[in-house]
């Protein structure tokens, strides 16, 4: 996802389309705005809305059951939801950052991260 594309996403609270917005931005401004988000340098940003793509994170090789992030940020919403936001390193130079509902980390390895790693 580049930022261009950020209009195309509807009915997430202003809260997650700012963290969506920093992130897409940071990743344009480093990488590039035509940089390919399925390979090379960067990553990308992956919004999860419904808990069955979960299991579909299988083909891009993460597993949220073992992987272990570099963060997982809360974000609470105005209108009482919260969501998630995760990063997960893919090498040296390729991240990607799950977005997703935050009752979706029930029962991962995301779960023991958010709000910092509690053993």
């Amino acid at each position: 996802m580049h930022v261009h594309q950020l209009a195309s996403i509807r009915n997430l609270p202003a809260e997650v389309m700012n963290t969506i917005s920093e992130a897409v931005t940071i990743l344009d401004n480093e990488y590039g705005q035509d940089r390919n988000t399925d390979s090379g340098h960067g990553g990308f940003v992956l919004v999860i809305e419904d808990k069955a793509e979960l299991a579909a994170l299988q083909e891009i090789h993460i597993d949220i059951t073992s992987d272990i992030p570099e963060y997982v940020n809360v974000i609470h919403c105005s209108n009482k939801q919260a969501y998630s936001s995760s990063l997960i390193l893919q090498g040296s130079d390729f991240g990607i950052v799950l977005v997703m509902p935050l009752e979706f980390l029930a029962g991962t390895n995301l779960e023991k991260y958010e709000g910092g790693y509690q053993p």
